[in-house]
């Protein structure tokens, strides 16, 4: 309800018992900004009702604000003859007497680019606002109304959009809104928002520790963060990774801290998790306050490999003499198998754990993808073999235990026992 509006109210009556219902009234009591042709109170003689009697009629109350701006109300009590009151309404309406408040622009906050402009903003008013008014000021100080109907009044928010034309990085401008509530209520301006066009573009960098990571082409289980600077003339906002995949390149935006400033530190984590030697290229834009995009990505290629080689042992020996394998030689290996990884395996030990506690770091003998590991023996006893694999991404696997029992010269040599002779 508005102020000096009309509120016709219509009472439906029917006796739906056997007799005449008699002296029948309605009182009508107006409350708050509401009121009957200068009085409060409003009494409608129905007089006696037949028995089936049914009919239906209208009473005008009117809004006026000065007597309360929050709110109209009636009651209304029905009585007869016989009863004396005996049954009560009440209605009330929420009177809008205001012009809409709180109305805002929020975004933009500093910056626009040339051509076409999202504008949005904030509003409060109790009947919704269906209206905007947005006033744009060039750097000529001419100014343009530009009409915004808002299809949700009642959301509390608004959306405008503007189009400065062509214009020139640096070039000021500045915006004000009015509002306009559904009984016709105008708020003032706003202060004037001011706003300067950004045309260029920012560039990206990569972190010095992520292009040392990057100098042998892998990438590794503990390098898949990748981090760097946005920088702008104005506003440094966000960087856009883009990745090759096999359905096609996907991007994907992430915010720069603090966002607000010429500069700002960015952080991307990948996802490598289960990559094994697969070639892959990162693109990545920087994005400033009004979504200007580097004009050439800053690009790399890599391999990701997060997986550890896949070692698999064929042939185990597990007791050996210790004369065979003194100089490890002409023995036989005693662990072989196969090795793979997809992004190439740097190195194969097979660690050597004698019966005194000490460990011997030996490397094992690859071709192709197959091994094998004949040791150097020097004492009897046993002997713990583990395995360790390692990829050119620093990603490492781990295989064993593998007991092997060394027999000494005991076993090794002729036992000639004395002869015990008795002379009779």
């Amino acid at each position: 309800m508005h102020d000096g509006q009309t509120i016709t109210y219509t009472v439906h009556y029917a006796n739906y018992g056997t007799e005449v219902a008699p002296g029948v009234r309605i009182t009508a009591t107006a409350r708050g900004a509401l009121h009957f042709a200068g009085n409060d109170t409003l009494v409608l003689d129905l007089g006696g009702v037949g028995a089936g009697i049914s009919g239906t009629l209208a009473f005008v109350g009117q809004v006026a604000a000065a007597r309360n701006g929050d709110t109209a109300e009636m009651k209304a009590t029905v009585a007869d003859a016989t009863h004396g009151p005996f049954d009560w309404l009440w209605v009330q309406h929420d009177v809008d007497s205001t012009p809409p408040i709180s109305l805002e622009i929020r975004s933009p906050l500093a910056y626009i680019r040339p051509g076409s402009n999202t504008v949005l903003g904030t509003v409060h008013d109790r009947s919704g606002v269906p209206h905007i008014t947005l006033q744009v000021r060039a750097p000529n100080g001419a100014t343009t109304d530009i009409a915004c109907p808002d299809p949700t009044p009642r959301d509390g928010q608004w959306v405008c959009r503007v189009d400065v034309g062509a214009a020139n990085d640096g070039d000021p401008f500045a915006l004000r809104a009015q509002a306009t509530d559904s009984n016709g209520y105008t708020s003032g301006w706003t202060d004037w928002h001011p706003l300067i066009v950004d045309t260029l573009p920012p560039t990206v960098t990569l972190d010095a520790d992520v292009e040392i990571a990057l100098s042998d082409g892998v990438i590794g289980p503990d390098e898949s963060v990748f981090s760097g600077l946005v920088s702008d003339n104005r506003q440094a906002r966000a960087v856009e990774v883009c990745l090759d995949r096999p359905s096609g390149q996907r991007c994907s935006e992430t915010a720069v801290r603090p966002g607000t400033e010429p500069t700002g530190q960015w952080h991307y984590a990948l996802s490598a998790r289960g990559a094994d030697g697969i070639t892959q290229t990162i693109y990545l834009y920087g994005l400033d306050g009004v979504d200007n995009r580097s004009t050439v990505p800053l690009s790399r290629t890599y391999q990701v490999d997060t997986v550890p080689p896949v070692v698999t042992v064929t042939a185990v020996i597990s007791q050996v003499l210790l004369s065979d394998y003194r100089d490890g030689v002409s023995a036989a290996p005693v662990l072989s198998g196969m090795v793979s990884d997809g992004g190439g395996v740097s190195a194969f030990y097979v660690v050597l754990e004698t019966p005194a506690g000490d460990r011997l770091w030996n490397l094992a003998v690859r071709s192709g993808a197959t091994w094998n590991y004949t040791p150097r023996l020097q004492t009897a006893g046993r002997h713990i073999l583990r395995i360790q694999a390692f990829d050119r991404a620093g990603n490492v696997s781990a295989y064993g235990p593998f007991p092997l029992e060394v027999v000494g010269p005991i076993l090794d040599k002729k036992l000639y026992l004395p002869l015990l002779l008795k002379n009779r």
